[in-house]
């Protein structure tokens, strides 16, 4: 188990200016496929300029990727969609948000306490180990940042990241 959660620890940290808008569109870019297959709309809501961030893109990367991969994982149902919305905030701990909302199956609100924890998943066993959403929220920590979630069994779930550290231009 030890060596299961050093590994889901994120690595060293590498702090270099990135346009965040196209860190975004990359993770976006490596799933896009998967969705065309399962039918999903993506609907995307970002910035028109770029937007630069003082952190580390892969780890940032990585983060956009497990929550989409999360997202398709919960769609089950004809008309499914995930929506990216990423967004100035509205005070200078929140400068950036970005959301990833899906209109999935859902998360039971008992399970909602326990997402980030590690070996906590929602999945079948052979889905998934539990370690996604606990890197998700050390990598976003080390960031300055954080992670919430809203959730409605039926409706779908919505991962909000919050970024304080950042140059919006």
């Amino acid at each position: 188990i030890q060596g299961l959660l050093d590994f889901a620890r994120p690595p060293e940290m590498h702090r270099v200016p990135h346009d965040l808008r196209g860190t975004l569109r990359r993770a976006l870019n490596l799933v896009e496929g998967r969705a065309r297959q399962q039918d999903v709309v993506v609907h995307e809501d970002f910035w028109p300029a770029p937007v630069m961030f003082q952190g580390d893109p892969e780890q940032l990367h990585q983060v956009f990727v497990n929550l989409l991969i999360n997202a398709l994982h919960a769609l089950d149902k004809e008309e499914s969609e995930i929506r990216i919305i990423a967004k100035k905030g509205r005070t200078w701990q929140e400068r950036v948000t970005i959301e990833v909302a899906d209109n999935g199956s859902g998360i039971e609100a008992k399970a909602i306490n326990n997402l980030f924890d590690p070996f906590f998943t929602t999945k079948p066993f052979h889905k998934g180990m539990g370690l996604g959403l606990y890197m998700v929220k050390n990598m976003l920590e080390g960031l300055g940042g954080r992670i919430e979630v809203a959730s409605e069994p039926g409706k779908g779930s919505t991962f909000r990241i919050v970024l304080a550290d950042i140059d919006v231009q």
